[in-house]
């Protein structure tokens, strides 16, 4: 049997990206605005509380692409790139966004599923990762995705292998998906934790801007920053994660123009939060610094907040993570094109102080607590690893020719 090597634009009758629609295109409903964020690896994301719409005359304005069941959407962004799945059978009518690709296959050459099987292997992602461009945020163009080799073999073969990878990931995708709902409740019992112990019965509240040194970042110049391994690290909003610092990406800014902003050196125990387009899937952007993030400077965007000495910093970062503060910020943020939350709505946020050794006790049961909830998680983790390793091996057993009678 022999197996054939087409490009992936030669074996689509539609190959075309979506549409370039910005926020003052869309409206409250209408036709459906799919986006990156609902391209799963494999598998579409409903996100129907997430969903954006264009009306009819947008649509028509525009002259849409519009998409239907069936058709195989490609995000031409992270993470990771080049994931795609096939549309389901999705209420109304629909469109998708300048950064997904949109491919109507060949059905007399391909099957529509055993293309979306292929583009979860290995052989498909290494040549994604050769093509690739950009640092800061890697992605593909449109022309570099229609130049990927797709290897398969005739029609029938291939309805087998579907059949037989069908089979095959059914259990492992049950197993998936009751370790991430392991994941999802272990979070959530975080959560719950925080909310508890932030829990106070009293009648002294205060707010953050009359106990806390709150300080907005620099605008640091963009020309003159270094790749320089001895500059001073930037502590930039992309940096923050929750609940975490990710310096991958970092810009670093040359060590001898520093001094002038000492103020904007951060310390340990120091807290940022983001200000800019804080409501991402991924939720609040806000981390405590380390000793091991150091040196750095805060840029602009991002909020420090230094406690003094009758409050302890991991008490008061509890306050941070708790509903109540989620609440108090939600729907507050201001600003048209770029979203952002403001130094007055941050200090305004209302909590309350115990005495220090209250503090210090909440703080102790907290960290045992969360300590147990890492461990599980990381367990669980290991778990959702294994699982994609044996995806992966499947998949390469598949388009090797292992799963059908006939070998390529």
């Amino acid at each position: 049997m022999s197996w054939t090597t087409y490009k992936l634009s030669e074996l689509c009758d539609v190959f075309t990206d979506g549409d370039w629609i910005e926020s003052k295109d869309q409206s409250p409903e209408g036709i459906r605005l799919l986006q990156t964020g609902n391209i799963g690896i494999g598998v579409f994301k409903e996100r129907i509380d997430k969903a954006r719409y264009v009306s009819e005359e947008t649509f028509k304005r525009l002259n849409c692409e519009e998409v239907f069941e069936g058709d195989l959407l490609i995000s031409r962004l992270p993470e990771p790139v080049g994931r795609g799945c096939l549309i389901p059978n999705i209420t109304g009518r629909a469109i998708t966004a300048v950064d997904c690709t949109i491919l109507r296959v060949k059905s007399d050459l391909l099957d529509k599923r055993y293309l979306e099987y292929f583009i979860q292997s290995q052989p498909y992602q290494s040549e994604i990762q050769s093509k690739v461009t950009g640092t800061t945020r890697q992605r593909i163009s449109r022309k570099n995705l229609g130049e990927i080799p797709i290897v398969f073999p005739p029609l029938p073969v291939q309805k087998q292998i579907v059949e037989k990878l069908d089979v095959a990931f059914a259990d492992i995708d049950k197993a998936i998906s009751a370790t991430e709902r392991s994941i999802e409740n272990a979070e959530a019992f975080r959560q719950k934790t925080i909310d508890e112990l932030m829990t106070f019965k009293h009648t002294s509240n205060t707010t953050i801007t009359k106990e806390i040194d709150m300080l907005p970042g620099y605008a640091f110049k963009s020309a003159q920053y270094v790749d320089d391994e001895d500059g001073i690290t930037l502590l930039r909003g992309d940096n923050l994660k929750p609940n975490a610092i990710d310096f991958t990406e970092a810009k670093k800014y040359p060590k001898e123009s520093t001094k002038e902003y000492g103020k904007f050196h951060l310390q340990e125990n120091d807290i940022v939060i983001g200000m800019d387009r804080p409501w991402i899937s991924s939720g609040l952007r806000t981390a405590m610094i380390k000793k091991a993030d150091l040196p750095c400077l805060l840029v602009q965007r991002v909020m420090r907040m230094r406690c003094p000495t009758t409050i302890n910093p991991k008490f008061f970062y509890l306050h941070l993570q708790a509903s109540s503060f989620l609440s108090h910020i939600l729907g507050k943020e201001t600003g048209l094109g770029v979203p952002h939350i403001s130094g007055k709505t941050i200090g305004s946020f209302e909590f309350f102080i115990p005495e220090l050794k209250k503090q210090n006790e909440i703080v102790y049961i907290f960290s045992s607590v969360d300590s147990n909830i890492h461990k599980l998680k990381k367990s669980y983790i290991s778990k959702l690893s294994n699982y994609e390793a044996l995806k992966s091996s499947i998949l390469n057993q598949a388009f090797s020719g292992e799963l059908t009678k006939d070998a390529a």
